[in-house]
């Protein structure tokens, strides 16, 4: 059977189609990270021995976003949203968990918050961003504190969220005084993870809604993220890493210098904004504290127009 000759300009247009085939990224080089939102791309980056996730977009001056735990980049999505027409938003997920790997295996590289800033900052400096404005939530809050005392003349602004730092009143979590409430995961988490990563991963849906037991976040589409993530025993005994590695960066945070750059502490208005205030005033940077309304500890995710605002106020 002889092929029938397509006209010429049929011809050019089934060699670009097939070019931009073979130019598209395969599909399966980001499975169930999620989908982006409008004016951004998922995007991934060799540093090291980590090969990152990050989901990027906007223009304007740099803001990195670092989510906590049981969490991935998706905590961001509505913030990310919101500040693209101003920002470059680059939303990270961190190394070993969302959609990050590791070469040294996930559930063995290290977590501590000073390895995992700069691990970050190879990053930001691969994509060239310059001085950024980093933020983050919970145990990304911790890394993004760790990031700009380690790295203060490449970070214009520091926003934590959610948390309080090691070694400036978290320990009053993890050990409360007579007659306060702690938060009792983070000595469990941090003693026993081995037992915790059991909880997690034998059922981590109905784990991961007794723990975030908050309903903006249990309907939206990154909680089912959530489940696919930290069902992976590897990707869970990372996570875990970030709190048996609290002690030492306790130690990390009180041998540092005071940070030069503008602190933003803010957490939802039923959560402890002025409790993160005193963390970040106590590790030595000028704050302003502010709080979310109709929201507690996920404020991100709760009101991400109210706290997209926040950040742009102290953005300037």
């Amino acid at each position: 059977m002889v092929p029938r000759r397509l006209p010429v300009p049929a011809a050019i247009l089934v060699i670009l189609l097939a070019v931009a085939a073979c130019a598209a990224p395969p599909a399966e080089e980001e499975p169930g990270c999620g989908v982006a939102p409008d004016g951004f791309e998922h995007a991934h980056a060799q540093v090291g021995e980590d090969r990152l996730h990050y989901v990027v977009g906007g223009e304007g001056p740099p803001v990195v976003l670092l989510h906590g735990f049981p969490e991935t980049w998706q905590a961001w999505r509505g913030v990310m949203a919101a500040l693209r027409a101003e920002h470059r938003v680059l939303a990270v997920d961190l190394p070993a968990m969302g959609c990050s790997s590791s070469t040294a295996g996930t559930g063995q590289r290290g977590m501590d918050k000073t390895s995992l800033a700069r691990t970050v900052h190879g990053l930001v400096r691969q994509l060239n961003l310059g001085p950024v404005a980093m933020t983050g939530h919970d145990m990304g809050g911790m890394v993004a504190y760790a990031y700009a005392r380690t790295f203060p003349q490449e970070t214009s602004h520091l926003a934590v969220a959610g948390a309080l730092l090691p070694g400036y009143g978290l320990q009053t979590l993890i050990d409360p005084p007579p007659g306060q409430n702690g938060l009792p995961h983070l000595r469990w988490f941090m003693t026993r993870p081995e037992q915790a990563q059991r909880a997690i991963t034998s059922d981590p849906r109905g784990f991961l809604t007794r723990f975030i037991a908050t309903p903006e976040v249990l309907s939206s589409p990154a909680f089912e993220d959530y489940v696919r993530v930290y069902s992976q025993p590897e990707r869970t005994a990372a996570a875990l890493r970030l709190y048996r590695t609290l002690p030492a960066d306790a130690a990390a945070n009180r041998r540092a210098a005071r940070v030069p750059m503008p602190g933003l502490a803010v957490d939802g208005a039923s959560g402890m904004p002025e409790s993160v205030a005193t963390s970040l005033q106590r590790a030595g940077t000028s704050v302003r504290a502010e709080a979310i309304p109709d929201a507690g500890h996920y404020a991100p995710e709760q009101n991400p127009d109210a706290f997209a605002e926040v950040l742009r106020r102290f953005l300037g």
